[in-house]
């Protein structure tokens, strides 16, 4: 009954979304020899409003243009393919223009290098904007950070931006000519090193980083264990590797269980602007390192984890039993499958499989029972809200999913889809009004290959990107926007909701 009421309810959304106007604005008009670049286009919220960035390429002449915000840059003579970037607070891009190589941040920043000086690997964050300079002549890499240049490096592997804050680092090797030794360097000019292998490092806020390195002359051990596949006990010489972190050296572990060769797949960082993660091995014996503490031993791996973004906020599953863990220390729940926990972390979503239905049963911080579902699939908070969606199988057709919403205490039934899933991306990202009263997604069609676009409801041919934004702009009123071309129009479409 439910179901049958919310289809009459997308029938009359679709009547009224047809019903209404589309603004349409034209920005841009190709010319002859011009098209869109779709692969370095974007569509984004940018300062809380509509954002977009351009890219339009001359066949012709060899040249480009990009379009953002309304602003018209170029054209350029692009010598090596750079995407530009359109983040929610800032946009930039680097290009070559006659002899110059340029990079332009927020459309007033301009940098400009001679042409022996070719500029790559634009970077920006909420407080840094960084771009790497390589001189061909002396074969040395410098970096500008903000407005600082910083090196020469001539040996430089990377280089990392906090995520929080205006700390940078850098990654680099010497040679003298007996063997290779590779650094750290901080912009408080510390420098740790040398190591003979740098495995991983991640750098998160202004004073939070984690290193994983190999140190020289670290002696593998030998250690036992069951191979998985032969079932049988073997002896095997396991090499070794330091962590480093802000808060020390947390001293030795083991770059593989024996007779297990999964391993690899679990042992990179997870990290948020405040908070990481990893499996790590010590004395044979699995533990989940976060913020730079050890928790366990685990008879597996971890596989399920939730990182906040504020400090010391994450959770975990792990286990025969899949329980459940705060900040590693409490067992909240067991039997979980899946879950997925808001920005306040205020709210749980957990997903159990009952094995009576075989369907799974969804509850809210282990005390509200939502309902039962056909393979919840996927689940999202809707940013800064204790509300969400979720996508799962549909009962009668296995090739279609069903999209759910569970908004103010009520679950929402909001279609189903023969969604074809993207191996990179996932499930499609469903955007939701700050009303919350409208919802917008793109998704490929599993049977046509072809991309569509559904509003509340209602499927649109997408656009040129596969992409749409739903926002609001300053006198409060409610939009979907997306980019198409009709008769070499680039053209801007924004769809007013009525409240």
């Amino acid at each position: 009954m439910k179901r049958l009421w919310f289809s009459c309810l997308f029938l009359f959304l679709g009547w009224a979304l047809q019903a209404q106007e589309i603004e349409k604005e034209t920005i841009y008009t190709l010319k002859e020899g011009e098209v869109l670049a779709t692969s370095e286009s974007n569509l984004h919220l940018y300062l809380s409003r509509l954002g977009y960035l351009a890219v339009i390429d001359n066949q012709r002449e060899k040249n480009r243009r990009y379009i953002i915000n309304r602003g018209i840059y170029g054209p350029f003579e692009r010598r090596s393919i750079a995407p530009p970037i359109l983040t929610d607070r800032h946009w930039c891009f680097t290009d070559t223009q006659k002899d110059s190589n340029v990079v332009i941040f927020d459309g007033y920043k301009i940098y400009k290098h001679p042409a022996g000086q070719r500029t790559f690997d634009v970077r920006v964050t909420d407080y840094l904007e960084s771009y790497i300079i390589y001189n061909e002549r002396l074969s040395e890499y410098s970096i500008r950070v903000n407005t600082q240049l910083q090196g020469p490096f001539p040996n430089l592997i990377d280089y990392y931006l906090s995520n929080y804050g205006d700390s940078w680092a850098v990654v680099f090797f010497e040679n003298d000519g007996n063997r290779y030794e590779y650094y750290v360097q901080f912009s408080n000019s510390n420098v740790i090193g040398p190591f003979e292998e740098i495995l991983q490092f991640v750098f998160l806020d202004i004073n939070q980083w984690i290193l994983m390195a190999k140190k020289f002359n670290t002696e593998p051990i030998v250690a036992t264990g069951i191979d998985k596949l032969s079932m049988e006990e073997t002896e095997e010489l396991v090499e070794r590797y330091s962590i480093i972190t802000d808060k020390g050296d947390l001293g030795l572990f083991e770059r593989r269980l024996v007779g297990d060769y999964d391993y690899e797949q679990y042992n990179r960082v997870a990290y948020t602007t405040h908070n990481y993660a990893v499996n790590v091995i010590k004395n044979q014996k699995i533990y989940y390192l976060v913020n730079g503490q050890l928790f366990g031993p685990y008879e597996d791996f971890v596989r399920q984890y939730d990182l906040g973004i504020k400090p010391d906020r994450f959770n975990y599953v792990v286990g025969a039993q899949q329980t459940l863990y705060f900040r590693g220390r409490k067992g909240f729940s067991s039997n979980v499958q899946y879950f997925k926990v808001s920005d306040s972390r205020n709210s749980v979503a957990i997903v159990k499989p009952n094995h009576d239905t075989g369907k799974d049963s969804l509850v809210i911080n282990e005390k509200y029972y939502v309902g039962e579902f056909s393979s919840i699939l996927n689940i999202q908070f809707i940013p800064d809200t204790e509300d969400f969606y979720f996508w799962s199988i549909s009962e009668t057709n296995f090739d279609s999913h069903q999209l759910h919403a569970y908004i103010n205490g009520e679950v929402e039934y909001m279609g189903e889809y023969p969604i074809l899933i993207d191996v990179f991306s996932g499930y499609p990202k469903v955007h939701f009004s700050p009303s919350k009263k409208h919802w917008a997604f793109v998704y490929r069609d599993l049977n046509t290959q072809e991309y569509k676009m559904v509003i509340d409801g209602i499927e649109y041919p997408a656009g040129i990107l596969p992409q749409v934004v739903v926002y609001k702009d300053n006198n409060g009123a409610e939009y979907a926007a997306w980019l198409n071309i009709e008769n070499n129009k680039l053209i801007l479409n924004k769809l007013k909701f009525q409240n």
